[in-house]
């Protein structure tokens, strides 16, 4: 009985440690990537890249690929895992929806429970901010739009620093960004 308590006590812990997440070190590959002409090739660029980078920067500060959310070269799918798990083939990569959509992101980290919803001022290195323009449909009713993911690189309780692909931004701010947009969700990771 000894024997297997203390067993099933290090498995959990090995499983924590290998889930902990480093905010440093997704801030710093963040900044490192945050421009055209040093883009990480081990990734797709896509025309709308912000939630890519986003879950590039999330790997690098230790949340790992799994069934659910990764990104990898080659892409090797066929038509009935397409349809079954929502994978993609992009210039010979596959990923999944939940890496580079931001409501699927968003769904997974939550379930996951790698993020949480939290308040601005909570955030730090290596969090995300989601943004979202209402618009309207032809009958003139609102419907949400979330459309882009940045992360924090510098904590600030009002307007975080920021770094995003799309427009690659790398020093960037959240006042800067709710010009365009009139919601955001924050997502502290890890924390």
């Amino acid at each position: 009985m000894t024997f297997n308590s203390t067993f099933f006590i290090i498995i959990l812990c090995l499983i924590s440690a290998a889930v902990a997440y480093d905010g440093i070190k997704a801030r710093d590959y963040a900044i490192a990537h945050c421009d055209k002409k040093n883009h990480n090739t081990a990734y797709p660029t896509f025309k709308d890249d912000s939630t890519n980078f986003a879950s590039q920067i999330l790997e690098a500060g230790g949340i790992p690929q799994s069934a659910e959310w990764y990104c990898h070269k080659p892409c090797n799918k066929n038509y009935w895992r397409e349809m079954t798990l929502g994978s993609s083939c992009y210039k010979g990569y596959e990923f999944t929806k939940s890496w580079s959509t931001v409501n699927d992101l968003y769904n997974y980290l939550i379930k996951n429970e790698f993020a949480r919803v939290c308040d601005l001022k909570d955030l730090k290195p290596g969090d995300l901010i989601q943004y979202n323009k209402k618009k309207f449909n032809k009958k003139k009713w609102a419907y949400d739009y979330w459309h882009h993911t940045s992360v924090v690189i510098e904590q600030s309780p009002t307007n975080p620093k920021l770094v995003d692909h799309s427009t690659d931004r790398c020093d960037a701010d959240h006042a800067h960004a709710m010009k365009a947009d009139n919601d955001f969700r924050p997502l502290c990771i890890g924390h």
